[in-house]
């Protein structure tokens, strides 16, 4: 939500270049000096916000909110949401197996 409330903190790729690219409307992640820095809450919000689909993204604050929370209703238990979150940091899908 502190992405979709001040927008003017964030840079879309779109302000750094006029090419017409398919991510020209994601966010830029700060450059920072350390790896640490990437597992930063900033850092770690941005790529999350950049997996969102366009539609969602584009609505105001508040249906934003609402959408966003029904949309990721559908994790019935924590293994859904970690391996949602671990595909962010990785191109390959990994199963979580519950016993």
């Amino acid at each position: 939500m502190h992405i979709k409330c001040n927008p003017d903190q964030y840079h879309s790729f779109s302000e750094v270049h006029t090419y017409n690219t398919r991510q020209k409307n994601n966010l830029m992640t700060p450059a920072h000096r350390v790896n640490s820095a990437r597992n930063g809450p900033n850092y770690f919000a941005i790529k999350l916000f950049n997996k969102i689909p366009h539609g969602i993204r584009d609505l105001p604050p508040k249906s934003f909110k609402i959408l966003l929370t029904l949309e990721f209703s559908f994790y019935p238990d924590l293994s859904g949401l970690i391996n949602f979150i671990y595909c962010l940091y990785s191109h390959v899908p990994i199963v979580i197996i519950m016993f």
